[in-house]
């Protein structure tokens, strides 16, 4: 985003973002940042739809967070 002509506005966005990497007594910290996206030719898209709600209910989460 830093060298885009076609967006001159965008650089700006850009240029304020600042990255911070927390320091934790040397070790650093760990950030997990995961996605999911249903296709749209899918088999099944209501078995996949069902999967992506229960991945992303608040159980699940709990456990990944465990």
């Amino acid at each position: 985003m830093i060298t885009n002509k076609c967006n001159p506005e965008k650089i700006t966005w850009a240029k304020s973002v600042n990255l911070i990497f927390p320091n934790q007594q040397g070790r650093g910290s760990h950030m997990n940042i995961s996605g999911i996206a249903l296709t749209k030719n899918v088999p099944h898209k209501d078995n996949a739809i069902a999967l992506m709600e229960y991945l992303s209910s608040d159980r699940a989460q709990f456990i990944y967070a465990q």
